[in-house]
């Protein structure tokens, strides 16, 4: 879209990511950073969903558990 009908990258980027059923804001934004991440490095970015470190809890404790 940017170089062969000359449309702005924010524009293209807004329309690629509505284009998908993502949230064109938010969407656009997000496929830029993958643009310039590509660009610097030649690698896609990789998701990080289920990698977030996980809380500690009381139940973990055994004393504690056992006293419940």
């Amino acid at each position: 879209m940017v170089v062969n009908n000359h449309r702005r990258l924010i524009d293209a980027s807004q329309i690629a990511t509505e284009s998908q059923g993502f949230a064109e804001k938010w969407g656009g934004r997000m496929v830029r950073q993958w643009v310039a991440d590509w660009i610097d490095s030649c690698e896609l970015p990789e998701s990080n969903r289920g990698c977030h470190k996980k809380v500690w809890s009381i139940l973990d404790d055994p004393e504690a558990a056992s006293e419940l």
